[in-house]
């Protein structure tokens, strides 16, 4: 700085002793006698006119530079004030218009960050709620699905069971029906035979019929003989007593086909009330096979819906096994989402604390300026709602520019 001062005096003082050659020449040319005493006096004057000038603007000049480095210490030190320049002047007024104007725009900026941080703050603590109020649900939720989970596989153990008995009774049932399927071919067997005996009874019946009319007859023959043989004497005694004999076992014999009868009567009786019995069975097994075979269709029907009904209680139960897991990673989320808020939140402080350490000369009520969360409001049932309302500071002007066009003119001190 000292050489260019330097500089700066070599310049005025050589530009003396060209103004005083100068005014020299301008004299010789008039015509006026000039001699060593005058130029001398010339260039002595000149010297001293243009160190004097230099000498003032220099003070001027000094002094108006540090003004404006107080300035400027000011606003590093962090007082925002406008800045005390005491010189006139077209480049004095527009440094100090500049400098107020940085000052403004700085102190405007500031006052911005401040309502971010609140507005940030203010989020922060409406996003935390909503968080633990997220984090109360999903908890609530979670205990929910574990009850729901609990229920799913009780129910599908209850399935299981349900349709591991459902197959025991179908095969049961194929079973009896199978068994009482061979019952009703055995009675048809037994109907069958006992109709055989029957014919078989009434042939027997025909025949003792036949004997019995062959017996009558030999008696009646033998009647005859006898009736002859007591006409005959002596000469037919011993035919009576042969025709009294054939006569005996005649009798003997309508008494044994009578009761050969009998007994065939009997037979034919029985077997018919057999056949009857039989057949009452055979069509209550056929009632049996239709109600069996009904059961079983059903049974088959039961089966087939308590099937169906397991493969959906298990789809059920891994939907859920899905939504639990979502839940969980939504609740790890969420614990990650409120470690960020508090991050968020701990710098918002930080750079508060920063925009604070600034002196500003109008201090501003920060609790009458809301620049984020107007209203929050929380109703009965934990619902929150909140309304944004994205507002600016007052008087804030960032069109501000810093007026370039300076040009250096006279600095006059006031």
């Amino acid at each position: 700085m000292r050489d260019i001062h330097q500089i700066k005096l070599l310049i005025f003082i050589i530009a003396a002793i060209i103004f005083s050659l100068l005014i020299s020449s301008i004299l010789f040319l008039s015509g006026i006698e000039i001699n060593i005493i005058v130029v001398a006096l010339i260039l002595g004057v000149s010297i001293i006119f243009v160190t004097t000038l230099y000498l003032t603007i220099y003070l001027v000049d000094k002094n108006f530079l540090k003004e404006i480095n107080e300035a400027l210490e000011k606003v590093g030190k962090g007082e925002l004030t406008s800045g005390k320049i005491s010189f006139e002047g077209a480049f004095a007024i527009k440094i100090r218009k500049n400098l107020d104007s940085f000052i403004d725009f700085l102190s405007d900026t500031l006052k911005k960050i401040e309502f971010s941080v609140l507005d940030i703050n203010g989020n922060a603590s409406t996003l935390s709620m909503f968080s633990e109020n997220i984090s109360e649900r999903i908890a609530n939720e979670r205990d929910t699905i574990n009850e729901i989970t609990k229920s799913m596989t009780e129910l599908k153990a209850i399935a299981d069971s349900i349709k591991e008995y459902a197959t025991i009774a179908k095969d049961l049932s194929v079973k009896n029906r199978e068994r009482i399927f061979n019952s009703t071919e055995s009675i048809k067997n037994l109907i069958q035979s006992m109709n055989e005996i029957s014919e078989s009874s009434s042939s027997i019946n025909e025949v003792a019929k036949f004997i019995a009319e062959v017996a009558d007859e030999t008696n009646l023959l033998a009647l005859n003989a006898s009736i002859e043989a007591s006409r005959a004497g002596a000469e037919g005694a011993g035919f009576s007593i042969v025709a009294s004999e054939i006569r005996n076992l005649a009798e003997n014999s309508s008494s044994a086909i009578k009761k050969i009868t009998d007994t065939v009567d009997r037979l034919i009786k029985s077997v018919s009330k057999g056949v009857n019995f039989s057949n009452e069975a055979n069509e209550a097994l056929n009632d049996i096979i239709t109600g069996i075979n009904d059961t079983a269709k059903t049974i088959e029907e039961i089966d087939s819906k308590i099937t169906t009904q397991t493969q959906v209680t298990g789809q059920i139960y891994d939907e859920i096994e899905n939504v639990n897991k979502l839940v969980i990673q939504n609740s790890e989320l969420l614990i990650e989402m409120l470690t960020s808020i508090q991050n968020l939140s701990k710098q918002s402080d930080i750079l508060k604390e920063i925009a604070s350490s600034f002196k500003k000369e109008h201090q501003d009520d920060m609790s009458n300026h809301i620049f984020g969360v107007e209203n929050f409001t929380s109703t009965e049932n934990k619902d929150f709602e909140f309304s944004k309302n994205i507002g600016t500071s007052k008087n804030i002007d960032t069109t501000k520019e810093i007026d370039s066009s300076i040009e250096i003119k006279d600095i006059v001190p006031r």
